[in-house]
C-alpha cells in the first residue's frame, strides 16, 4: 500500500513538472515565433531552457543513464533557480497577492521537484551501475 502511494505521488510530481515545462516551452517559443520578445532577450532562451530541462525532468526521473540523470538535476536545479529569481524580483507586492498568486503554486511545485529528487535519489543519483 505505501509503495502504491509514493509511486502515486511521484507521478503526479512528475505531471506538474511536466506542465511547468511545456508551460515555459510554449510560453518563450511563442514569444519568439510571434516576433513579441527578441532572443537577446535573456528571459527567452532561459525560459525554453527551463522548459526543456523540465520536461527532461519529468520524463527521465528514474532513467538508469547517467546523461539522463543528469539532466533531472539540471531540470530540478533549473526551476529552483526560477523560483529564487522571482522571488528576488517581485519587490513591495502586497503580501496577500504574493502568497495566493505564486505563494500557492510555487510551494506546489517546489513540493513536486523535491518528491522527484527524492525518487532521483533513490533509483540512482547518478544512474545506475550497468548490469552484466
Amino acid at each position: 500500500m505505501e509503495g502504491e502511494l509514493i509511486s502515486i505521488l511521484v507521478m503526479i510530481s512528475r505531471a506538474i513538472v511536466g506542465i511547468v515545462g511545456v508551460a515555459a516551452v510554449l510560453l518563450a517559443g511563442g514569444n519568439l515565433l510571434t516576433g513579441g520578445a527578441s532572443i537577446t532577450d535573456p528571459v527567452m532562451p532561459f525560459g525554453l531552457a527551463l522548459g526543456v530541462l523540465a520536461l527532461g525532468a519529468a520524463l527521465w526521473t528514474t532513467a538508469p543513464e547517467r546523461w539522463r540523470a543528469v539532466i533531472v538535476w539540471l531540470g530540478l536545479l533549473a526551476i529552483l533557480a526560477a523560483m529564487g529569481v522571482f522571488i528576488a524580483n517581485f519587490g513591495q507586492a502586497a503580501i496577500r497577492d504574493v502568497l495566493i498568486y505564486f505563494g500557492v503554486p510555487a510551494g506546489i511545485v517546489l513540493v513536486a521537484a523535491l518528491t522527484l529528487a527524492v525518487a532521483r535519489s533513490r533509483a540512482g543519483p547518478l544512474g545506475s551501475p550497468k548490469s552484466t
